[in-house]
């Protein structure tokens, strides 16, 4: 992990160019390539034309168990540690928590 990201409610004032709605998608895995253990994502409204990143408009993060301890590599690398608790749960039930 470079840095924890840190949304700002906005980046650039809306300035007429049209806008359309973006997600930034990030995964990290377990080790060893098989396993995803978090999914963050960023939504945020971009200008189509212009390119600039107005807003965050929210975030989200998602942990998965992988089923057996998280390398040390993996926690300095990903910033996610023992104590985060994980849930067994599908996908779509997993414990959110902001990012």
């Amino acid at each position: 992990m470079l840095r924890r990201f840190v949304p700002r409610p906005r980046y650039h004032e809306h300035d007429g160019c049209a806008r359309r709605v973006g997600l930034i998608v990030d995964t990290d895995g377990a080790g060893g390539g098989d396993r995803i253990i978090q999914l963050a994502m960023v939504e945020f409204l971009d200008g189509v034309e212009c390119g600039r990143i107005f807003e965050v408009l929210g975030s989200w993060s998602l942990y998965k168990d992988p089923g057996r301890r998280i390398p040390p590599e993996v926690t300095k690398l990903t910033g996610i540690i023992a104590d985060v608790r994980l849930t067994t749960e599908p996908a779509t039930q997993a414990t959110r928590r902001p990012i």
